[in-house]
């Protein structure tokens, strides 16, 4: 927040502004615990593989690579159809949210 915003805005709008600023501190966090975490879970196979018995411990698979399966020639209902579409939609609404959001928590 600059100097300019900081002296013509309300109280209201400086108290939603640390709270926002606080709860994306807090988000932040949680973020990096979970990092730390999943480091964690592929560290210690990767150890117990290279220093364990042979054979005994194998190293995870890759959780990014996807195990679906398309089949080129699957026709799908018009009920599954329409509920892809509404999932999609879904999707762009909270992406539009999120945008809005990081907006409004910039000052734009």
């Amino acid at each position: 927040m600059t100097e300019h915003e900081f002296r013509h805005s309300t109280l209201k709008y400086i108290t939603k502004r640390i709270e926002a600023r606080l709860e994306e501190k807090e988000s932040r966090v949680k973020e990096l615990e979970f990092l730390a975490w999943r480091t964690g879970y592929y560290v210690m196979p990767a150890i117990a593989v290279v220093f364990g018995s042979k054979g005994k411990n194998k190293y995870p698979d890759n959780p990014l690579k996807e195990k679906t399966v398309v089949v080129e020639d699957m026709e799908l209902t018009e009920e599954e159809k329409e509920e892809w579409r509404s999932r999609i939609f879904g999707k762009l609404k909270d992406m539009g949210d999120k945008l809005k959001k990081n907006k409004l928590n910039q000052g734009e």
